[in-house]
């Protein structure tokens, strides 16, 4: 789950098992490599990384807002519709796996299946997912925000390369107040991804994300019920939950897992 604060509020958004998009478009994206996988060996690989991310938003109607490379996932908030976001997301974790595995030897899948998108509603959350983006350095104890090359920071404060960022400079009244918002201590943003479901409340999520009895899917064919099963690890629901609450073997179901959506 997200969780996005200010000193006044806190919003608590949806939970990471339902895709929900945003009214206003835009959307707080997070990729990580499979099972934790470092995705960049060197400064070429993160170069290439951003070549690719800029083809991917040129010819269609999407920005991207802010960025930040880390070691083994990355922060993107993309200004989108959603048939473009997932056209974005599958051509750039794709061209990238593809490069990946060419030149590292690897071989499988370099992206964990499926991303996480975090609708963005309101100001005050595009002001506080651009400074957590921006500050996720610093929380990693490897740079300050200044002074990392990896992230859109630069872009605020110099020259656009690959981000739109008028918006959110508008809303502050230019470079001066997104130094200022950097600055702010009193604006904290925490993410919360993985969170796992206790056992006597699997049945109850299972059932609010499936559109089938979860006891019904050892039915179904492997394609339909597969992706059920991916659904429901999506949910927060651990590959022994799923086997107890519909009865299919745990090999299965990691098999499942380790297909891509």
């Amino acid at each position: 789950m997200y969780r996005y604060m200010t000193s006044s509020e806190e919003v608590i958004l949806v939970p990471r098992h339902r895709r929900v998009y945003a009214e206003s478009g835009v959307e707080h994206i997070v990729i990580r490599g499979v099972g934790r996988m470092v995705l960049f060996d060197s400064d070429e690989d993160r170069w290439y990384f951003l070549g690719l991310m800029q083809e991917a938003f040129n010819g269609c109607d999407a920005s991207l807002v802010a960025w930040c490379l880390m070691g083994n996932h990355v922060h993107l908030l993309v200004r989108s519709q959603p048939d473009d976001l997932s056209r974005i997301m599958h051509q750039l974790c794709m061209r990238y796996a593809q490069y990946f595995n060419r030149v590292t030897g690897h071989t499988g899948h370099v992206f964990e299946s499926r991303f996480f998108n975090q609708p963005i509603s309101t100001d005050s959350q595009l002001l506080a997912a651009v400074r957590y983006i921006h500050l996720n350095p610093v929380k990693a104890g490897i740079a300050a925000f200044d002074a990392y090359r990896w992230s859109s920071h630069r872009e605020y404060v110099g020259e656009r390369v690959y981000v739109d960022a008028d918006d959110v400079l508008e809303l502050l009244g230019g470079v001066s107040g997104y130094r200022e918002l950097m600055s702010n201590a009193d604006m904290t943003y925490e993410m919360r991804l993985g969170k796992r479901t206790p056992d006597e409340d699997c049945e109850r999520v299972a059932r609010s994300v499936l559109d089938v009895d979860p006891s019904g899917l050892k039915a179904l064919g492997p394609p339909l019920r597969n992706a059920r099963l991916r659904t429901l690890h999506a949910a927060g629901l651990s590959v022994r939950q799923i086997a107890m609450l519909t009865g299919i073997g745990s090999k299965t179901v990691s098999r499942a897992m380790s297909q891509r959506a």
